[in-house]
């Protein structure tokens, strides 16, 4: 559901406030998100056999993202093979399904991504591990999104460069014993670098491991 939403096609601006994401149905062998959103801004937008915007800007996502066991996938993929179909909970539709009846693909110059709160829900075989991260900030630069890219890149959508900032990671490692504490970390995707700070393995006590970094 969305509250707002102000085109201004002559400037190819688009603006969407308060936005809520559900699935249809959580009852699903399919991974899914569901969340909110306080605002959406795109900035230069023109249409030419596809989508092209220099600036999308995302605001304030709270957003959990959960992934569903294996066993069930897997039973999925059969389908995929037999009706070379893929469901999902949107009825029927993939991902390149919603976006290719409209837009051969979408090109962005510049994504930003301010004051993020994701959760990640892994329910798999062996029992659900909950990883969240607090504070995120993502940017990345030449963002494309076609059928080959949904297709053969796992993130769905190539970069020409990107950077994400994040703070307070607190979560339990799944089935190790341990808490992982991190006050912040920087990724660079140019170069491949990840620094971390503040990194701190205790027990569920709240001892200290030998291989805390502090």
């Amino acid at each position: 559901s969305i509250y707002s939403m102000n085109l201004d096609a002559r400037n190819g601006e688009l603006n969407i406030k308060d936005i809520q994401v559900w699935p249809w149905s959580t009852k699903t062998e399919l991974d899914y998100m569901k969340g909110s959103i306080d605002s959406i801004a795109i900035r230069g937008m023109v249409y030419d056999k596809g989508l092209r915007a220099r600036e999308f800007n995302i605001s304030t996502p709270v957003m959990e993202y959960v992934k569903m066991p294996s066993r069930l996938r897997k039973r999925v993929t059969q389908e995929v093979i037999k009706t070379d179909t893929i469901p999902s909970p949107s009825g029927g539709m993939s991902t390149i399904d919603l976006i290719t009846p409209f837009f051969g693909f979408v090109a962005v110059d510049t994504i930003n991504l301010d004051k993020g709160n994701i959760t990640f829900r892994d329910r798999g075989d062996r029992g659900e591990v909950v990883y969240k991260l607090p504070k995120i900030d993502f940017y990345a630069t030449g963002a494309l999104v076609n059928e080959e890219t949904i297709n053969n890149s796992d993130s769905y959508f190539t970069y020409k460069d990107l950077r994400f900032r994040f703070e307070g990671f607190d979560n339990i490692l799944s089935g190790e014993g341990y808490r992982l504490k991190i006050n912040s970390g920087v990724y660079t995707g140019m170069g491949g670098d990840l620094r971390l700070k503040g990194i701190n393995l205790v027990t569920h006590e709240g001892q200290s491991a030998p291989e805390s970094i502090h």
